[in-house]
């Protein structure tokens, strides 16, 4: 009997996180931080700061994520644990260079503010036989794409496994784009 057999697989989940609460506390954090780092691809980022209770609507999200992963029979449930966020302010043709996440489980990024044109994120395919083989152009399967785009909108909440490779692409807006970053770790 013939199958396909599917194995490396990455997902991104994305939903839409409407909570002005936190949203509304986060963009007065941004607006108040004092020390901003600014990035090499444009843009200003805060130092990393701790788990408040306005994260825990993230976190409440990463639940229904990881249930995806966690069907099998007897399986108990994971405890997830914020460990660093960040706020990040982009402007007209600002980018973020490729990176992942690594030593962390998952990572995300919550849009408050994105205008049109601020800039897509992109994951790129980290297996090397795939990144710029013209062969691919012929399937239309994710197994052979060398990336794949998301077009952020506001409150979009993206959810994602932290060895995944992104970047982000030059904003062509004046107005900024302005997304909470996080990374979580699960334990047993």
């Amino acid at each position: 009997m013939s199958k396909f057999i599917t194995f490396f697989v990455s997902s991104v989940y994305k939903t839409k996180l409407v909570n002005e609460k936190s949203k509304n506390y986060f963009l007065d954090y941004l607006a108040n931080a004092k020390g901003f780092i600014k990035l090499h691809g444009g843009g200003f980022e805060t130092a990393f700061f701790k788990h408040t209770p306005e994260c825990d609507v993230i976190l409440n999200e990463f639940q229904e994520y990881l249930s995806h992963y966690r069907k099998k029979p007897g399986s108990h449930a994971l405890k997830i644990k914020g460990k660093d966020y960040w706020l990040r302010r982009n402007e007209g043709g600002d980018f973020m260079s490729i990176h992942h996440h690594v030593p962390d489980s998952f990572s995300g990024v919550w849009y408050l503010k994105a205008p049109k044109g601020c800039g897509n994120i992109v994951f790129q395919n980290g297996d090397a036989s795939v990144m710029g083989s013209p062969n691919n152009q012929h399937f239309d399967d994710p197994h052979f794409w060398s990336m794949f785009r998301i077009t952020p909108e506001e409150n979009d909440l993206l959810l994602f496994p932290s060895h995944m490779l992104h970047y982000v692409e030059p904003s062509k807006t004046n107005e900024d784009r302005i997304c909470l970053g996080f990374n979580v770790t699960v334990e047993q």
